[in-house]
């Protein structure tokens, strides 16, 4: 139950879905197949927010960071375990769930979730 709590205050913390200058420590930073950026940060103990890593799962929020621009080139220096401030906005959720948890089995959804999230802004 500590897991649904969590999400329950993220979203009671929330309003809207947009966040600004959260920090957090970078976790996943990779291209995908199409040379796309996919970009995960930790924000708490076991919780993150993060972008689609391929294509398909991504058509409807559009979180992959695209090659080419100054945000892509700026991810691309930085290092797993590196702390940063970001803003950005989380995808919003479905069935009831104020913002989308990308998990593929309810286990990994209650344990360690992972958030969808479209990143504006990073420094570090």
């Amino acid at each position: 139950m500590r897991e649904i709590r969590q999400e329950r205050e993220i979203c009671n913390s929330l309003r809207g879905l947009k966040v600004q200058n959260w920090v957090g420590k970078v976790t996943t930073i990779e291209t995908n197949s199409d040379g796309k950026g996919v970009l995960g940060i930790e924000i708490a103990d076991g919780i993150s927010v993060a972008t689609w890593n391929n294509a398909v799962s991504d058509m409807y929020h559009h979180t992959l960071i695209e090659p080419g621009t100054d945000f892509y080139n700026t991810i691309s220096n930085m290092k797993r375990g590196q702390a940063i401030k970001f803003s950005g906005s989380f995808a919003s959720g479905v069935k009831g769930a104020c913002i989308y948890e990308e998990s593929l089995t309810l286990e990994g959804g209650l344990r360690s979730p992972d958030f969808v999230f479209g990143f504006s802004t990073l420094s570090y």
